[in-house]
């Protein structure tokens, strides 16, 4: 039985993998096409990513699932496995969304105009 739970924590794992692959790769192009119009994107990226991630590994690390007693509720415990395997895997890629959104609370860069004015006559 510890196969069959140690595989359902596998494909839990996969598919939260593929998520937060999928949700980094959106995160890094909008991050980077926020280049243009806002400064320091990548400082506040890293430092959202890193405070949500640690934020987010602590939340999932407390989560209360329902408990099961040994030997006997294997579909409870295999819920739980799979569970944490989704939530450990797709934490980084909610991470990067929410340093994504960190990003957009930076400042403005500042318009650039021309510094001599010509005009037609």
């Amino acid at each position: 039985m510890g196969m069959i739970l140690g595989f359902a924590l596998f494909v839990g794992a996969l598919i939260g993998t593929i998520v937060s692959v999928v949700l980094c790769i959106i995160a890094i192009v909008k991050t980077k096409k926020a280049l243009h119009e806002r400064l320091d994107v990548w400082p506040l990226f890293v430092t959202g990513f890193v405070v949500c991630l640690s934020v987010l590994l602590f939340v999932i690390s407390y989560f209360p699932f329902p408990s099961a007693t040994p030997g006997a509720d294997y579909e409870i415990i295999m819920k739980n496995f799979f569970l944490k395997g989704i939530f450990y895997g797709g934490s980084p890629g909610v991470a990067a969304i929410l340093a994504l959104v960190a990003t957009g609370l930076g400042r403005r860069r500042p318009e650039r105009t021309a510094r001599y004015e010509t005009h037609d006559v």
